[in-house]
């Protein structure tokens, strides 16, 4: 990283400018690699419910006979980027009261991917735009105490790899699939085998290929331009006396040009079923919170219909099942499939943050203290700038998958609504300093979904029919193509997880020694030993898990259990 600032003062106008004049080069790699530990995954059997189960004995691990295992999956990820700019920022004292900061920056930004044959990299994506500001500050009482600000600009995002990994040409992402071997279970747990060997046994029916789940989309670059922020803020600032100064501040952000991949046919590639209830494989309804999942809309890839109708009409297998239900013969006939992948901004991606501060500060010579408060609204229907977000951080995202972009507008998460801290510290008496930091954050957002299978489920279409007859069905199997895009099985931002409060104290002593200065603090983290649920489980099938009982909520982090932490610092 390389940056350049020069500073000059100058009258022009009547007026005096304070110009800063600057530019900014950096370069970088982001080398990632996720590879799985002999080429495979073993995936015993019902391990839940198995008496004999030992994670030792492959014998254990069949279920049905068959041991499941897991193959591809993998990323491997060489990327290069480049960042550049030059600005020209200008600080003008129009009047007594007021000030203006107008300020432009041109920036340069690439990104490259290593070739998948090997013989280097290739430029996958470039852009380059200019990026104005300004700002005004307004005396509103002509003695500095009572001010008014705004400002509004644009901010675009650095490069990185994230943009443009599903670049053609990277093969970055590797589809996973699931093989069922029925062969003799061996000996050792760590039995592996090849690409080769397991193909070679497949052909003598040891291994079965039962799901591929795919992750490898990629798509030709057109009309990249780089993610950027445009941003407002008002704002106001009032000082009393020497030691107190209380702000209020307004905040408005949308994000634009967000980038991801995108299928131009995604409309015409799926088929829509609504009001769906979701049955497991034993044709149980599957339940949330003890009432059967019913999906608002389920997405079939017409490409799934039109293979099953062809072994249909070509004699290869046979009944009705076998038709998708709710379809006349005229509609079949005019499925079409055609994906058309570009990664470029998509225009339907949505981010939007609104934020309300109010902070009070004050500063003696012994002690300080600071207290703040935030209201927070954040919606859309990608909480990224690029691609898959949280959600669907495998996949190629909401834009090719289309089951993920079902209910995904709502209240998205990682953003409390609410947020108090309250710091306060100072001296303490016979050498001794120290503090107290306390937050208060009201529950994030979190949204519960399901992982589609092909394996796991079929759906159930409502019963309209005044004939009494089973009610029609979408088969498993029309979910080949499908498998791994999950859906959104409420509104986003649905539920919200438990407001939590920690508490974090400082204390620390200087011992001087000679011409130094020895430090010696002591902190206490989460002293009140809160012990929040910060993120669960929110797949309501534990992410293609066959265990459907209760997956959804199941903890996986907490607040940080409270923490005692001893340092020492040397000052010179």
């Amino acid at each position: 990283a390389l940056s350049l600032n020069w500073d000059v003062y100058a009258r022009a106008l009547g007026v005096e400018h304070h110009l800063k004049i600057g530019a900014q080069y950096d370069r970088g790699a982001w080398r990632y690699l996720k590879q799985r530990n002999g080429g495979l995954t073993w995936r015993p059997g019902d391990t839940q419910t198995a008496t004999n189960f030992d994670p030792n004995v492959p014998s254990t691990w069949a279920f049905n006979h068959t041991i499941t295992s897991s193959w591809g999956g993998e990323v491997d990820l060489n990327s290069q980027v480049e960042n550049g700019g030059v600005y020209l920022q200008d600080y003008i004292q129009l009047t007594g009261r007021l000030s203006l900061n107008p300020g432009i920056r041109w920036g340069h930004w690439l990104g490259r991917l290593a070739r998948a044959a090997g013989d280097g990299f290739f430029t996958a994506v470039s852009d380059q735009a200019f990026e104005p500001r300004i700002g005004a500050v307004f005396d509103l009482n002509g003695r500095g105490t009572f001010l008014a600000k705004a400002h509004w600009g644009r901010f675009h995002q650095g490069m990185f790899a994230a943009f443009f990994d599903r670049a053609v040409g990277g093969n970055v992402y590797s589809n996973e699939e699931r093989w069922e071997y029925h062969g003799t279970p061996f000996l050792d747990p760590s039995t592996s085998f090849t690409l080769a060997q397991r193909n070679a046994l497949a052909a003598t029916g040891i291994f079965t290929k039962v799901q591929t789940i795919r992750l490898s989309e990629v798509g030709k670059v057109v009309g990249y331009h780089q993610p950027y922020v445009e941003q407002g803020i008002l704002g106001l600032e009032k000082t009393f006396g020497e030691h107190w100064k209380a702000e209020l501040l307004f905040v408005r952000r949308r994000n634009k040009d967000m980038v991801a991949l995108v299928d131009k046919n995604l409309a015409s590639n799926y088929t829509i079923y609504r009001n769906v209830t979701v049955l497991d494989r034993f044709s149980r309804p599957v339940l949330f919170k003890g009432k059967p999942v019913v999906l608002s809309e389920v997405a079939v890839s017409n490409e799934d219909i039109l293979y099953w109708l062809n072994l249909l009409r070509t004699g290869q297998v046979g009944g009705s099942m076998f038709i998708p239900p709710g379809l006349t013969f005229e509609q079949l006939s005019k499925l079409t499939y055609g994906p058309d992948l570009t990664l470029t901004t998509a225009p339907e991606a949505t981010r939007r943050f609104d934020q309300m501060q109010v902070a009070l500060h004050s500063r003696h010579p012994t002690w300080w203290v600071s207290a703040s408060a935030t209201l927070t609204r954040l919606v859309g229907n990608l909480n990224s700038i690029a691609g898959p977000d949280d959600y669907s951080a495998s996949g190629a995202g909401p834009f090719v998958r289309k089951n993920e972009s079902i209910n995904s507008f709502g209240d998205l998460n990682n953003q409390s609504p609410f947020e108090l801290k309250v710091q306060a510290g100072g001296d303490l008496g016979r050498g001794f300093r120290g503090g107290a930091f306390l937050t208060v954050f009201g529950g994030d957002r979190v949204t519960p979904t399901l992982t589609i299978s092909d394996l796991l489920f079929a759906f159930q279409l409502p019963d309209t029919s005044s004939v009494k007859a089973p009610p029609a069905r979408v088969e498993s199997f029309f979910f080949q193509t499908t498998a791994g895009q999950r859906i959104f099985v409420l509104p986003r931002g649905s539920y919200r997880y438990s407001s939590r409060t920690s508490l974090d104290l400082h204390l620390e002593r200087s011992f001087p020694l000679g011409r130094l200065d020895v430090v010696v603090a002591l902190d206490a983290f989460n002293a009140l030993a809160a012990t929040t649920v910060t993120q669960v489980q929110t797949s309501i099938n534990g992410e293609l898990d066959p265990d459907l009982t209760s997956a959804f909520g199941r903890t996986r982090d907490r607040l940080p259990p409270r923490t005692f932490r001893l340092g020492t610092a040397i000052h010179f």
